[in-house]
């Protein structure tokens, strides 16, 4: 069930912003979760992780999702 979608949402109907947020959410999460190595070097303080759009058109890298730069 992704971003409010249901049967009966259509290609138009979904906010494509919304969806590359999301994944970008989840892609993050399960790079923590996959990887002890990194998990550890997070919690550590001694690694940050930032999940960044790429908008081609202006050539620019938006960050979207942060752990561990606080």
């Amino acid at each position: 069930h992704l971003l409010g979608a249901d049967a009966d949402a259509t290609p138009q109907s979904v906010d494509a912003e919304k969806v590359g947020a999301e994944h970008l959410r989840n892609t993050v999460d399960d790079l923590l979760a996959s990887s002890r190595l990194i998990n550890d070097a997070v919690r550590e303080g001694r690694l940050g992780i930032v999940g960044a759009n790429y908008r081609l058109g202006e050539g620019t890298a938006v960050p979207q999702v942060t752990v561990g730069l606080d």
